[in-house]
């Protein structure tokens, strides 16, 4: 999903869950809950749309300026695109500070280690051919094999 900003900064956010049509649907509407917000301030947007996923005072009928709250069956597909707007709002606040995600949040470039998963049992294979499979992974730069 994406997010545009009034000054064209684009930030895009990525949504796991089922059914996706439904979360689809979450995204537009909760879209036009926090339009206008400003998208730097991912915390209040963020705050406004958890707010909508359960009783508030006032919220019952609508009298604090929000939806009602949400369907609570619906619960999985909003969270997830409040998920998906909220990852969106950091792509677009990296992007406004002109660095990564992780670097906003703190983090540094170190290396990761690694390691290649292999060797899994075949059908009328030989012990061999796992400790051939899992060699090439060594081979190739991997320091463990699994």
């Amino acid at each position: 999903m994406e997010v545009r900003t009034d000054d064209g900064v684009v930030g895009y956010g990525q949504i796991h869950g089922a059914p996706m049509k439904v979360i689809c649907d979450w995204v537009v509407r909760l879209g036009e809950v926090v339009r206008g917000m400003d998208a730097l301030a991912h915390v209040a947007v963020w705050e406004k749309l958890f707010a909508l996923t359960s009783p508030r005072p006032g919220g019952v009928r609508a009298r604090d300026g929000l939806p009602p709250p949400l369907p609570r069956g619906e619960r999985p597909q909003i969270m997830a695109a409040i998920a998906g707007i909220d990852i969106a709002l950091w792509d677009i606040k990296g992007k406004s500070a002109g660095m990564p995600v992780y670097r906003v949040l703190g983090g540094e470039a170190k290396p990761v280690f690694s390691y290649a998963t292999g060797g899994y049992y075949r059908e009328g294979a030989d012990a061999s051919d796992s400790a051939k499979e899992l060699a090439e992974f060594v081979a190739a730069g991997y320091r463990a094999v699994v």
